[in-house]
């Protein structure tokens, strides 16, 4: 494989400017792995990304300058089963952990790449992880929906926290203040951290909150799920502010852009939705071949990184960056994201829906009963 032109849909709400934006932007395809790619995500300067693969490894790859990588810079090795999740130190360039199937947690140094550094263990298979922003903690969600937050410093045990909903993704806000978890009835619960205390639950889905991600440019969170909805969250009173809604498939994956003008979420469908914040607006979409596990946007460019499910077998390519150029391009042109006040109809939860005139919601007889 190597670059692939990605073209605009035939409508765009947003004209010419945009369409000639991203029609000029190609992907990348980085080889590597055997078996499907979970998760993508880059270090905090984005001079690398890590791809988490189904075949047990970790690939780091340098950010491309070309159009096809088929090298890793380093290829992790070391969990018995499939990687799951992977994330970087939010202040080391060359530190990164990740969680697998195997019931282990463990922490990699890429100036030692031979083994693992650290190695924790869960209490069952690891899904979703998080570290925290001063880099104190590191937070792990294995499939019994148990919660255990590890001491980064000392590589032991925190706390845990058992969960009777299932548990989708978590981060934490900028400031390490606050902890978002996405839960199975449809809810995203912030908890103020390190005290523990549930600070709001947020109301917005009629499905499992697979996915969500935090945006420190304008304290916004964004949430996808079951139901195929996007939502939008202004973080200053907890309320739902915008639906981000282009596709029915169920969404599994959402990502702010670098500064918070866009948001991507890929699908168990075969395409991936780029979305302006400011006016909900889709300025773009691809096609993919199958699920996408992973989306993730560079820390200070216009890439996004993104991966999914693949046929296993011989090595193929399951993971790509999406936004490299031949010539160089300015940033995404769109309007920055303007502060919105308060709704004076703001009602929370699914009662939203009704009031933004998400007749979908209705139409569908699935969810019209959680209505």
């Amino acid at each position: 494989m190597g670059v692939r032109g990605s073209s605009l849909p035939g409508s765009n709400e947003n004209g010419g400017r945009d369409a000639t934006y991203f029609q000029r932007l190609l992907t990348v395809s980085l080889i590597g792995h055997t078996r499907a790619v979970r998760m993508v995500a880059w270090n905090v300067d984005g001079s690398r990304l890590a791809s988490a693969s189904a075949d047990a490894s970790i690939c780091v790859w340098p950010t491309p300058t070309t159009t096809m990588i088929r090298n890793p810079e380093a290829k992790l090795g070391g969990h018995r089963r499939p990687v799951e999740h992977v994330t970087w130190s939010p202040i080391r360039i060359d530190e990164l952990a990740s969680v697998s199937s195997d019931k282990t947690l463990r922490r990699w140094d890429l100036r030692r790449p031979q083994k693992f550094v650290a190695e924790m263990s869960l209490s069952g298979e690891g899904r979703n992880l998080a570290w925290s922003p001063d880099e104190h903690a590191i937070a792990a969600v294995d499939h019994h929906d148990v919660l255990t937050f590890f001491d980064a410093r000392m590589n032991q045990v925190m706390m845990t926290q058992k969960y009777r909903t299932a548990v989708g993704e978590i981060c934490w806000d900028k400031g390490g203040t606050r902890f978002f978890i996405g839960k199975g009835d449809g809810t995203v619960d912030v908890v103020n951290w390190p005290e523990w205390k549930v600070i709001s639950s947020l109301p917005g889905h009629t499905g499992a909150c697979f996915t969500l991600d935090y945006d420190p440019n304008f304290d916004l969170l964004v949430v996808g799920g079951e139901d195929g909805l996007v939502t939008l969250w202004d973080l200053d009173e907890y309320f739902c502010i915008r639906l981000l809604d282009h596709s029915d498939e169920v969404c599994r994956a959402v990502r702010f852009s670098h500064n918070g003008r866009l948001v991507a979420s890929g699908t168990e469908g075969s395409s991936i939705q780029i979305v302006e914040t400011s006016s909900g607006h889709l300025v773009h979409q691809f096609t993919v071949k199958d699920t996408t596990n992973s989306v993730n946007w560079h820390p200070k460019r216009d890439l996004l990184a993104y991966a999914g499910e693949t046929h296993e077998g011989a090595q193929v390519s399951s993971c790509f960056i999406y936004g490299l150029t031949q010539s160089s391009v300015p940033a995404y042109p769109g309007p920055s994201y303007p502060r919105h006040p308060r709704p004076s109809h703001y009602q929370s939860g699914v009662a939203l829906h009704h009031n933004l005139g998400l007749n979908r919601l209705l139409r569908d007889p699935k969810l019209s009963n959680h209505v």
